[in-house]
């Protein structure tokens, strides 16, 4: 079995296709989703509306919660800079009522038993901190204390992988792949769809491979339309310019 996990896609569509047109070559039995579908971007609409139909299960990311906040409340929470805030108010007057009733229902984390997965935007331990688990993180897989052998997450735009034994940080995964130990426990940051920022532009996502004897993983780039994706923010004018600009750097 092969599994897809998208994450920050962050309302960016040229990316978004191009991943799902990446992952049908790649025999992907589902897909997941870790959230920001919105904001940055200028495609939210579409953007949820694929990541509706497509995901067997999706959880909230930051900006998903900074919309129910402005819906529910008429404020952003205090520690969303302006640039993210101009985002979600662009995504909430783009989104349809189907779309938007989807975000107010995502769960903050949920698992996948079967395949011994725990999903989550930022921090497994605190999903609602919206923690950025970087230097924290050996620190962070001492304290989650859940069954599952990989935890999932997204959230700094930055594909990393740890592990709990014998290594600080894995390397990056190569075309071969990484291949998981079964007696540990990993954590994972897939990435982002639709805003990298680790110098590298192309979209990023995950495959988990489930194989008859071994789990493996790879880090997928996929090239994308990235003048489209500018072009879309700079038109909506409401969006900052430099939202644009830094999709060329992938920072």
């Amino acid at each position: 079995m092969r599994i897809a996990i998208l994450s920050d896609i962050h309302g960016n569509l040229p990316a978004l296709e191009a991943v799902l047109r990446d992952i049908e070559q790649n025999r992907i039995d589902d897909k997941f989703c870790l959230g920001d579908i919105i904001g940055y971007g200028a495609n939210p609409e579409e953007c949820v509306q694929i990541i509706r139909e497509i995901s067997k299960k999706s959880v909230c990311g930051n900006h998903e919660h900074a919309l129910m906040s402005y819906v529910l409340t008429g404020e952003f929470p205090e520690t969303m800079n302006p640039i993210a805030c101009d985002g979600v108010a662009y995504a909430k007057d783009k989104l349809s009522k189907i779309s938007m009733d989807f975000i107010l229902s995502l769960p903050l984390s949920d698992e996948v038993k079967k395949l011994n997965l725990k999903l989550s935007h930022s921090s497994i331990k605190s999903p609602d901190r919206w923690e950025y688990v970087t230097n924290t993180v050996f620190a962070h897989m001492e304290l989650y204390g859940v069954p599952q052998n990989i935890s999932l997450i997204g959230h700094t735009h930055k594909p990393q992988i740890w592990r709990n034994k014998g290594i600080r940080q894995a390397a990056k995964s190569t075309d071969s792949g990484i291949t998981l130990l079964s007696d540990n426990k990993y954590l994972i940051n897939v990435g982002s769809v639709g805003q990298p920022r680790d110098g590298d532009p192309r979209a990023c996502y995950l495959i988990i491979d489930y194989l008859e004897n071994k789990t493996k993983v790879y880090f997928r780039r996929v090239e994308y339309d990235i003048e489209r994706a500018a072009r879309a923010i700079r038109e909506a004018q409401v969006l900052d310019r430099f939202l644009a600009d830094r999709l060329f750097q992938g920072r």
